[in-house]
């Protein structure tokens, strides 16, 4: 379980090769640090489009999200606006 309430001030995370990271984690981040504007998730192969979902509803000020070669992702996942 990831812990981050009260973490508003920050404004960018790098989760790069976090084997362990699931769409929970990233849900998780997301609504706990809604302030977020840049995301490195590249190799993270538990994520799914769920965690594209939430991201881009709870985390409005997001710039980039780095998803390279998160292989569980599918084209529509990346195409969420």
């Amino acid at each position: 379980e990831l812990l981050v309430s009260g973490l508003s001030f920050t404004f960018g995370f790098s989760l790069e090769e976090c084997q362990r990271i699931t769409d929970l984690g990233i849900s998780s981040l997301a609504e706990g640090c809604p302030d977020i504007h840049t995301l490195r998730l590249a190799y993270c192969k538990g994520i799914t489009d769920l965690s594209l979902q939430v991201l881009s509803e709870a985390c409005p000020l997001m710039i980039s999200v780095d998803l390279s070669y998160c292989l569980s992702l599918s084209l529509t996942g990346t195409t969420l606006t």
